[in-house]
């Protein structure tokens, strides 16, 4: 049989997040465990075998002829969703059915590479298993959100649903589709059941990008919650046009704390070319009601979208200021592969940089009528001026309720402030640093013992510096 070794690359705090290093999200691997979860229900164990190396996930998906001509080192790549994927291309390693009867993968040929036949996308999920956590080392506690972003430990992340009817342009979604596909809420309270039973979990972050597009289904969750009197907290993100008072108060009743709302800008004209599908109006609503349930909000940007003026930014952060925008998290436009906005990128400005320079904090994209320069400037003004108001200063102070929270937000606050004041360190510097640490854990390490599905390895890095 063949062996299966599942590995997170590394990534480095500051490849994925630059100066904002210190506020960065350490997240389980979520798909990785699905894949481990429905590896090992299958039965696959390890045994010798010559190792050859398959690709999966967000960016393999975009862009399957691109990255494997790049990168010569992966012998096959995944498509979509993996959990059926996986189980066949094991078979087609074992010799038990050809590679190009397994439908989802993009193949090396002689004349270069090639995909088999898309695969469908799951109707049902409840029959998944839950994902591996088991195989994690040292979860729950090495995985903490900024400081910011939780109000106990330890924590867990959970996707509730998967695909997004939603057509914004600056979007992949390439792995999940567009038709959204629900866990039931049997599902997610029993998930939610051995969290806390099994791991101690006091706190759960919803990820999906429409927790709540089905109200039938979020009212049953959040029922069960209150019914079952669960001793957990929560944050999940949805659009401004999918929440009513109604829901907000049962999901505050259910422990929410905090919900996000994708609002890119607050100009009418860059939400309608960019298909958004609201409008500052509603927008408005929904925040207020949010505030008024008394759960914080926390508002997505971006800066220099295409065809986006110095005016509009101006406009989008004034927003921000006055209306009830608890968390302001605004990142650089980058046109993702994949993306619908990405196939005629050029006609809207200059794209600089490469794939590895695609973490939202640095200029990837200068649209028309900016300089880099310009642009760089503006997107750290603009989270300066939300955060060092004291406003934001004692909003946040009061929603720690820990030492170890404590310790992480004035690391935060000391790094992004020396940042602000002073310019930081440079990205050469610290872009050559990264490369350094992760060349110097470049060296072979023992297969894990044979007989199981070995753990799907965390970012190493350097120690815990490393990022999902």
């Amino acid at each position: 049989m063949a062996e299966l070794v599942l590995v997170n690359p590394p990534l480095t705090s500051w490849e994925q997040y630059c100066y904002l290093q210190q506020t960065s999200n350490n997240v389980a691997p979520l798909g990785l465990m699905n894949l481990a979860a429905v590896t090992r229900q299958a039965g696959i164990k390890a045994a010798n075998s010559s190792i050859r190396v398959a690709i999966g996930g967000p960016h393999l998906s975009a862009v399957p002829e691109e990255t494997m001509r790049r990168y010569p080192e992966f012998d096959v790549g995944a498509i979509g969703e993996g959990e059926v994927t996986v189980l066949e291309l094991m078979a087609a390693f074992r010799g038990e059915r050809t590679f190009e009867s397994v439908n989802g993968l993009i193949l090396r040929g002689e004349d270069g590479a090639y995909r088999t036949p898309p695969r469908e996308y799951l109707d049902s999920l409840d029959h998944l298993p839950f994902q591996a956590w088991d195989l994690l080392e040292e979860f729950p506690d090495i995985y903490t959100p900024p400081a910011h972003s939780f109000g106990r430990l330890p924590v867990a992340a959970l996707y509730t649903t998967r695909g997004c009817p939603a057509q914004c342009t600056f979007c992949s979604k390439n792995v999940f589709g567009s038709r959204i596909r629900f866990f039931s809420a049997d599902y997610v309270l029993e998930a939610i059941r051995h969290l806390i039973k099994d791991y101690g979990i006091r706190e759960l972050k919803f990820y999906d990008d429409n927790m709540t597009f089905s109200t039938e289904r979020f009212y049953a969750i959040c029922e069960g919650m209150i019914q079952e009197k669960m001793d957990i907290t929560w944050t999940c993100v949805s659009r401004v046009d999918l929440v009513n008072e109604e829901m907000l108060e049962i999901a505050k009743r259910a422990g929410c704390w905090q919900i996000s709302y994708g609002l890119e800008a607050a100009s009418p004209r860059l939400l309608k070319f960019v298909k958004k599908g609201t409008n500052l109006e509603r927008v408005r609503q929904a925040l207020l009601m949010t505030h008024k349930a008394g759960i914080r909000t926390r508002g997505y940007y971006m800066a220099g979208l295409p065809t986006q003026t110095k005016e509009e930014l101006e406009e989008t952060v004034q927003f921000a200021l006055k209306e009830y925008v608890d968390d302001f998290q605004i990142h650089l436009f980058v046109p993702f592969p994949g993306t619908p906005i990405s196939e005629d990128i050029e006609q809207y400005g200059e794209v600089v940089g490469d794939w590895h320079d695609m973490n939202k904090h640095k200029v990837v994209f200068i649209p028309h009528g900016w300089t880099a320069e310009e642009l760089d400037m503006a997107y750290s003004n603009a989270l300066r001026r939300f955060y060092m108001r004291p406003k934001t200063v004692i909003s946040y102070l009061g929603q720690i309720r820990s030492w170890d929270a404590l310790v992480k937000f004035v690391k935060s606050g000391v790094t992004i402030g020396w940042h602000w004041v002073f310019g930081g360190r440079s990205d050469a510097k610290h872009d050559a640093q990264a490369r350094a640490k992760l060349h110097a854990n470049d060296k072979p390490e023992h297969l894990p013992e044979h007989g199981s599905v070995p753990a799907p390895s965390h970012n190493t890095s350097t120690n815990k510096e490393a990022r999902t």
